[in-house]
């Protein structure tokens, strides 16, 4: 059918043509079907034995746990927001967050604006 080639890197071995694989693969047809026995686990367990009204009572009758009370929350005052923003504002990060921002809103009114006249 088709020319023999050498395959220079498989040493003496000729290459099959494309012609060559498809004429095997059509007349050989091999297909096995493998089924795998599947493991059987259940992926919702059966609950441990059922509690009995005589359990339950009993557990019912156990001290129950104190609730903690709450704590009342300490009131910010103003001066305390205020160094809280200082700070807030002084990280270098923050400072160039909204350098960023009033370049990037500066440039939207410079194109807004430039539209608007035009």
């Amino acid at each position: 059918m088709a020319a023999e080639k050498k395959n220079k890197f498989r040493g003496g071995e000729t290459a099959e043509t494309l012609v060559e694989i498809e004429e095997r693969s059509i007349a050989q047809n091999d297909i096995v079907d493998v089924v795998e026995k599947k493991t059987t686990e259940r992926k919702n367990k059966p609950k441990s034995a059922p509690k009995t009204t005589e359990t339950k009572t009993a557990e019912m009758k156990a001290a129950p746990t104190p609730v903690p009370a709450k704590s009342p929350q300490q009131k910010i005052s103003l001066g305390k927001r205020f160094e809280q923003f200082l700070v807030f504002y002084n990280d270098e990060r923050t400072q160039k967050i909204i350098g960023l921002l009033l370049i990037l809103f500066s440039a939207y009114l410079s194109i807004n604006a430039s539209t608007i006249t035009t």
